[in-house]
């Protein structure tokens, strides 16, 4: 598995499914968002220090964690629909896919908070041990759902069997499509959020808050993409290559 092989396997899924990915993401992942950027004020300002911007932070995470967990089960839900549509071993529906990723959401919610606590701890320590596993972890979420939920141990070994040997690629290819997309957005936030909000106020804000959105969902579907690429390619006698 080469980073060519990724890129050119998630460009190939992305064509394959693309209508259906767009409006996944955009029903259960931009939209969201959207609301929670518009509705639920961000702690933007007010800290004096990262000490006090983690106090300040956790503090907003208190007052509006009904929202927060709504939109994380949302946006998980979402996650399995796209991992359902890309990995069904015969042509699904949205309809379908959405109905079949239902049963599977309370184990691929289990699953990415495991992971996000351990992703987190390592960032936290020294970074390096972080990234090791995002790359070492990122084939759970296709490793269940492909499994249709069943035998989630056997599962989750046979991911971190896939990914071994591959951490440096897949994370190289996590870093690259961050930057880019980063990159893209704080430059359009510049120069047209800047613009916007002479004209109005509420139109910058707006304005901030779209490309916000689409940045993290576009982020979002990059991501989930390049897991189902990965986990395609690791698995490659179960997945023919997309087209």
């Amino acid at each position: 598995m080469t980073i060519d092989d990724l890129w050119t396997e998630m460009n190939a899924l992305f064509k394959a499914h693309r209508q259906v990915l767009i409006t996944v993401m955009g029903l259960f992942c931009f939209l969201p968002l959207l609301a929670i950027l518009l509705f639920i004020p961000t702690p933007v300002a007010g800290a004096s220090s990262p000490e006090a911007m983690v106090a300040l932070l956790n503090k907003w995470i208190s007052a509006n964690w009904i929202a927060l967990t709504l939109n994380m089960l949302v946006t998980t839900y979402g996650a399995a629909i796209v991992y359902r549509v890309i990995l069904a071993s015969e042509p699904e529906t949205l309809a379908q896919a959405m109905i079949k990723a239902l049963p599977i959401l309370p184990l691929l919610i289990s699953a990415n908070i495991l992971a996000n606590l351990a992703i987190g701890l390592g960032l936290q320590l020294f970074i390096l041990p972080g990234l090791y596993l995002i790359g070492r972890l990122m084939f759970i979420g296709p490793a269940i759902v492909g499994n249709d939920g069943r035998q989630v141990v056997s599962a989750i070994g046979s991911a971190l069997k896939s990914s071994g040997g591959h951490v440096l690629r897949l994370v190289a290819m996590a870093i690259f499509l961050f930057g880019i997309s980063f990159i893209a957005a704080l430059v359009l936030t510049i120069i047209f959020g800047s613009i916007a909000e002479l004209i109005a106020p509420e139109a910058g804000k707006l304005f901030v808050a779209l490309i916000q959105s689409a940045w993290i969902s576009s982020l979002t579907l990059a991501g989930l993409l390049l897991a189902a690429a990965g986990w395609r390619l690791a698995n490659a006698k179960a997945y023919p290559l997309a087209k």
